[in-house]
Order: structure tokens, then C-alpha cells, then sequence
């Protein structure tokens, strides 16, 4: 009988263990990781908030798109349309937008261009091109209809009704 009361103790002790060392699994590969990411992104906000300038084009977390006028410790002055301003204070800033880059003139840009089409770019042969293309050829005349007969085809066909 004491035989079988030391196997049981072993077994919930083995147990025990089991779920000791999955805890501590989950804890290190899923909680520290996740809480080390949360720390880094806080710190980059407080900073980005704390470096916020005269001139920054903002997103505030409600949405609102401004430019910061003026700053202080707790708040910052934001000017969301031209002569009018608003105070929030520095948490309500999501973040900055990025300075708008130049971008080169495409042919989207070209009003020539219809739907892409035009990849001469405003060369006078897209032009000639163009026109050499929309008149009509010997080939088809308007009114004519395409010949849609195959050698395949030309065999001739059994109906119903007839026979050999």
C-alpha cells in the first residue's frame, strides 16, 4: 500500500512541474517579448511628442489634422484652419505626418494622355500615331461584316429529318 501512495506523489509532483515549466514558457516567450515592444513604442511617443516644433503637421487621436503654432510643458497650440486655433494637450497628438515629397512629372500629369495610353509622353509621333490609328482601313469598310467561317466548319451539317 505505501508503494502505491509514492507512485501518486511522484505523478502529482511531475504534474506540478509540467505546469511550472509551461507558465514559465509562456512567460518567456510571450509576455516579456510583448511587454519589452510596449515599453519601446511608449518611449517613441514620448519622445515624438516631446520634440514637437513650430511648423509640425499633426494628427491629433481624435482624427484632426493641424499645424503646431506654439508649445509648452503640458499642451501645444494647433492651428487647424488658417486663422484658427485650438489648445490640446501634448497626449492627444497621434502623430507627425511626414514632410510631402516632390514627386517627377508622369504622364499621368499630361492632359494628352488618355487612360495611359499615350507612352510616347507628348511626342509629336504619339500624336500622328494616334490619328493614323482611328482612320479607317481598305481592309473593313463601315458597313461590311467580319467573315467568321472556319475551314472546320465547312463541313457540312446532318439535320434532323433527312437521310443517306
Amino acid at each position: 500500500m505505501y508503494l502505491a501512495a509514492g507512485n501518486s506523489g511522484s505523478s502529482s509532483l511531475t504534474s506540478l512541474l509540467l505546469i511550472v515549466a509551461i507558465i514559465l514558457v509562456f512567460y518567456f516567450i510571450l509576455y516579456r517579448p510583448m511587454k519589452r515592444r510596449q515599453q519601446t513604442a511608449q518611449q517613441q511617443q514620448r519622445d515624438m511628442r516631446s520634440n514637437l516644433g513650430e511648423g509640425d503637421k499633426i494628427v491629433t487621436i481624435g482624427g484632426l489634422f493641424g499645424t503646431v503654432v506654439s508649445t509648452d510643458d503640458e499642451s501645444v497650440t494647433l492651428e487647424i484652419s488658417p486663422g484658427v486655433t485650438a489648445r490640446y494637450d501634448r497626449n492627444a497628438i497621434a502623430r507627425i505626418l511626414p514632410e510631402p515629397v516632390e514627386t517627377p512629372h508622369t504622364y499621368e500629369d499630361d492632359d494628352d494622355v488618355v487612360d495611359g495610353a499615350d507612352l510616347d509622353y507628348g511626342t509629336d509621333t504619339a500624336h500622328s500615331d494616334a490619328a493614323a490609328e482611328d482612320a479607317p482601313t481598305e481592309e473593313a469598310s463601315p458597313g461590311a461584316t467580319p467573315d467568321t467561317s472556319d475551314e472546320e466548319d465547312a463541313t457540312p451539317k446532318r439535320t434532323t429529318g433527312q437521310s443517306d
